[in-house]
């Protein structure tokens, strides 16, 4: 498969994925708490891709960058998801 029409097919793969997700949402945050729904959502997350980065042998952030990476972690695996659920109560 050309490279232009794989990258096509994993962005809509990507768009579809995350539109089930917001769908999924609406539908359950009226019965679960916002930062349990994040959590439950992101840490599904993490357990499903943490062995694929790890398998793959790349080169993690270096000491000096990882107050940053944290940082920008916290804001979208955290806060975001948070306050997203938040306004979809509503």
């Amino acid at each position: 498969m050309k490279p232009e029409i794989r990258g096509l097919v994993l962005a809509l793969l990507s768009s579809a994925i995350g539109g089930t997700a917001i769908v999924a949402t609406r539908a359950l945050v009226a019965t679960i708490d916002p930062v349990l729904l994040g959590a439950l959502r992101f840490g599904i997350g993490v357990l499903a891709l943490w062995p694929i980065a790890v398998w793959s042998g790349q080169r993690w952030p270096s000491r000096s960058d990882l107050p940053s990476v944290v940082a920008l972690g916290l804001l979208f695996f955290a806060a975001f998801p948070i306050l997203f659920n938040l306004c979809a109560r509503r």
